[in-house]
């Protein structure tokens, strides 16, 4: 059984627990969810036991104390998708070719 944790992705647990993203899918549907549903923090999750370790991975991560969380929030949009800058203006209307 794993935890999730505060803003973890299938992805995210999935590297947690057997060291690769690949098995995200199968994390996700062993939990009855779909790899694009956020996984709930504090819900215990099931990892098949048939999943392909890579120990490796696990070990690093475990070794330098981390611990995956990539899931974003509303806050963090603005840092993402700023509402100003080139990346979102449009040509002959926000950013005027003169």
């Amino acid at each position: 059984m794993a935890t999730a944790l505060v803003l973890q992705t299938w992805l995210d647990i999935s590297i947690q627990y057997t060291g690769s993203a690949i098995n995200a899918f199968a994390i996700a549907m062993a939990n009855n969810r779909a790899v694009t549903d956020d996984p709930v923090p504090t819900e215990e999750l099931i990892i098949p036991a048939e999943l392909d370790i890579h120990n490796k991975e696990i070990l690093f991560l475990e070794s330098k104390k981390v611990t995956p969380s990539t899931g974003i929030t509303i806050d963090s949009l603005e840092v993402i998708s700023p509402t100003l800058g080139i990346g979102t203006m449009a040509i002959g209307t926000t950013f005027i070719v003169g």
